[in-house]
């Protein structure tokens, strides 16, 4: 069973990029790679458990780039907002999808961000390396602003996805 096409492999190369860009501080090729660990693994993480959800689930998925999403990113960076806003990628999957599926599917990918943000606190605590310091930061608000439920984030599927499965 093929997991990747090479499109996704390349939308995920062009996302970590991207991403590492948009978090970094300044151009230089150091603060870019770093948050090319960071943040672009973390947002990877995040889609690919979506993908992976669906993928259990029975539903083929696939990993999209947005580039119109990362363009905003870039934008709100190079305007010099105080704030990081963007819109990476997302997760397309396929055939009818149950209630408790589209649950399953849409929290899959803020339980990543969970994941890494208990292990960059526990291996910030162990190191005090500013590394796990930043994973446990950024991957603490990724899951609440995840998990906000409004329609089209993943809070809002999740709830939609409840809902109706208990109804």
């Amino acid at each position: 069973m093929i997991f990747f096409t090479l499109t996704e492999i390349f939308n995920i190369l062009i996302t970590i990029v991207i991403v590492g860009i948009i978090f970094s501080r300044s151009f230089e090729q150091q603060e870019i790679v770093f948050w090319m660990k960071i943040a672009g693994i973390s947002v990877i993480a995040h889609e690919l458990l979506h993908k992976f959800a669906a993928l259990a689930l029975g539903y083929p998925a696939f990993y999209n780039v947005s580039i119109l999403g990362l363009l905003i990113g870039l934008i709100f960076k190079f305007a010099g907002f105080p704030f990081v806003f963007f819109i990476p990628g997302y997760v397309s999957f396929y055939g009818p999808v149950t209630p408790i599926a589209q649950a399953i599917i849409a929290v899959a990918g803020p339980l990543a961000n969970l994941f890494l943000y208990i292990f960059g606190k526990y291996m910030y605590r162990a190191t005090q390396k500013e590394d796990y310091y930043a994973l446990y930061q950024l991957n603490l608000w990724l899951f609440i602003l995840n998990m906000i439920p409004i329609p089209f984030l993943d809070g809002g599927k999740f709830l939609d996805g409840l809902i109706r499965a208990i109804i």
